[in-house]
């Protein structure tokens, strides 16, 4: 944001390359796309027809899902209004359509995790396992933290309660139970 602000400052260049001119599909969309052309997902792109006047950065009708990308810049409070992802995503719930929001840090901090989760969504996956075949035990804290910072974008939390999935002796799915936390508004 700072460098964007200053004119004497040099733009970040790791998501969008300099001499582009291309803000249309930021390198996070060309990410999104990509995946979606490797597992031949039939998506449509900038798609504003759906939840008009919002834009859907790519929309797979087959699925009812639409994949949002937000870059730090473009979607943080100073650009875009308090509620604006929120509205989005309720615009997209009135129409059946699940919204997947990714931001631009998940992307560059995680990308395969980015990567399974969003593929995990559509239903693609390498082996499929079935609750019905899963034993359902507590987890031990570090093996749950473990798990969590593998597969979760968050990482690890505080819970006092850990219950997970195991198939074949490996867990497979986790959840966890702890104290509410206080909102600051």
């Amino acid at each position: 944001y700072n460098n964007r602000k200053c004119a004497d400052c040099e733009l970040c260049t790791k998501l969008v390359p300099e001499n582009t001119n291309n803000y249309k599909n930021t390198t996070l969309e060309l990410f999104i796309q990509d995946l979606l052309t490797k597992y031949d997902v039939k998506f449509k792109t900038s798609v504003r027809s759906v939840i008009y006047p919002h834009e859907l950065d790519a929309y797979i009708p087959s699925k009812n899902t639409a994949i949002e990308c937000n870059g730090i810049y473009w979607h943080s409070d100073q650009n875009k209004p308090k509620e604006y992802h929120y509205n989005k995503f309720k615009k997209c719930q009135e129409k059946g359509i699940q919204l997947i929001s990714i931001w631009e840090d998940q992307i560059i901090k995680y990308p395969d995790k980015v990567r399974a989760i969003i593929l995990s969504k559509l239903g693609i996956y390498d082996e499929r396992v079935y609750a019905r075949n899963c034993t359902i035990k507590e987890v031990p804290s570090k093996e749950c933290n473990v798990f969590l910072d593998n597969y979760h974008l968050q990482g690890k939390t505080n819970s006092s309660i850990r219950l997970g999935l195991y198939y074949n002796g490996e867990l497979v799915s986790v959840m966890t139970f702890g104290k509410g936390r206080k909102c600051l508004n």
